[in-house]
Parts: structure tokens; C-alpha cells; sequence
């Protein structure tokens, strides 16, 4: 979400409510969706744009608001963080040590 209409978006997601739909497919994303053919690392992968977008692109109380989604149920969210984070940075040491 970049751009004029991506701060608004970002901005009017908070103001719905919708950190209640996002944060929680953070945590525990689906398995997959057979129609769509989405699996589970892309569901992961959607939802960590759509928080960095958040955290890049909302100001003052909303952005707050969803810094304040990583403190809660004593920092959980930011363990998640650390165990995708780590899972990345394998996956991209496995591709480089292949390139060599």
C-alpha cells in the first residue's frame, strides 16, 4: 500500500477495527486455500505487507495503536516476529550457500 490512497487505507484499517482481523492471521495463518491456491507461507507472507504497511504508512494514535498489538499478551507478537524473521534469514543463507 504505497502511496496517497495506501496512507488513507492504512489509516481507515485501524480506524475499522480491522488489527482484530489482521493480527490474529499474524499469529496462527491459515494452512491454505485450495481454491485460490494460496499456501500457507503466502498467506504469511501478505499479512507481514499489510503490517509493515501499517507501521510504514500510519501516523500518531494509529500508529500507536498498532505498535501497541506487538506489546500485548506479554510481547507474543514480537516472538512471532523473531521466529518468521529467523526462518527468512535461513531461507536466504540456504539460496546463498546454494549460489556458491
Amino acid at each position: 500500500m504505497t502511496g496517497v490512497e495506501g496512507k488513507d487505507n492504512c489509516q481507515k484499517i485501524v480506524d475499522i477495527l480491522g488489527l482484530r482481523t489482521i493480527f490474529p492471521l499474524f499469529m496462527k495463518p491459515p494452512k491454505g486455500n485450495k481454491r485460490s491456491g494460496e499456501t500457507r507461507t503466502e498467506n504469511e507472507e501478505h499479512v507481514i505487507s499489510c503490517i509493515a504497511s501499517l507501521v510504514r504508512n500510519c501516523t500518531g494514535s494509529n500508529r500507536q495503536r498498532v505498535f501497541n498489538k506487538f506489546t500485548e499478551n506479554d510481547h507474543e507478537k514480537v516472538d512471532r516476529l523473531m521466529e518468521l524473521h529467523f526462518q527468512y534469514y535461513e531461507r536466504v543463507q540456504a539460496v546463498n550457500n546454494d549460489e556458491e
